[in-house]
């Protein structure tokens, strides 16, 4: 799996993120996501908060939420895969 990048690691784009998948969310739905994110992004050291890792961070939430896991543990799951 992707690891993070420190921000002079930085490489690529998040073109791709969501290629193959496609979902409906309702506003509190994409509210809370974009909660999870931000509280996510927010738990990482400055240097680490690049784009390519934003990009993974919200690629595994859009994963998780698709695979019906519940919010509030996204933070945290999404921590342990991209990091």
């Amino acid at each position: 799996m992707a690891k993070c990048q420190a921000a002079d690691d930085n490489k690529g784009s998040g073109s791709n993120m969501l290629r193959d998948r496609t979902a409906v969310y309702d506003p509190e739905e994409l509210s809370l996501l974009g909660r999870v994110f931000e509280q996510s992004v927010a738990a990482l050291p400055p240097t680490m908060q690049t784009p390519a890792n934003r990009t993974e961070i919200a690629k595994i939430i859009l994963e998780r939420a698709a695979a019906g896991e519940p919010p509030a543990p996204l933070t945290t799951f999404a921590l342990d895969k991209a990091c």
